[in-house]
């Protein structure tokens, strides 16, 4: 076949497939069918949160195994909101607590530095470089207690609305 066969033959194929009608689905539906098996989600039904594990998805319902152990199925009709857990807040943790502890630490090295010498003799840090040292050594506690604290929290992640 020529490049202009195949041109033919691609727009006629389309020019059919587009007028075809699909069953619809529900932007629920969409989402739900993105879910995995065992994933842990949080859903809003009737200003009700519901939070389990994916048991079964279907195109018009959700079940969900509860901690106690009981399957609790959702019309997807009645679904407000659908999240899923995305992980945990480790990253976001150890950039803030970088940002505040390298801050603080560097004010208080810059303050507490006394920069009065004798005559003659070398005294310590400027305070210039006391800043810097206060301010590494914030960046690195600050960062590690951020990561510990963040790791303590879960996010989620909308998947519908």
């Amino acid at each position: 076949m020529t490049r202009s066969a195949l041109a033919v033959l691609a727009l006629s194929a389309h020019a059919l497939l587009a007028g075809a009608t699909l069953p619809a689905q529900t932007p629920a539906a969409v989402a739900v069918a993105r879910l995995r098996v065992g994933a842990t989600v949080r859903a809003a039904v009737a200003g009700a949160r519901v939070t389990g594990r994916v048991q079964s998805a279907g195109p018009d319902t959700l079940v969900l195994a509860l901690r106690d152990g009981a399957a609790t199925p959702l019309a997807l009709a009645g679904v407000d909101t659908i999240w899923r857990r995305a992980g945990r807040a480790t990253g976001r943790g150890a950039a803030i607590g970088a940002v505040v502890g390298g801050v603080a630490l560097a004010g208080f090295g810059a303050l507490t530095n006394s920069g009065d010498c004798a005559q003659g003799v070398e005294c310590g840090l400027g305070t210039g470089e006391a800043a810097l040292v206060g301010g590494a050594v914030g960046v690195a506690v600050g960062a590690l207690l951020g990561a510990g604290i963040g790791s303590l929290k879960h996010t989620w992640r909308r998947v519908h609305p």
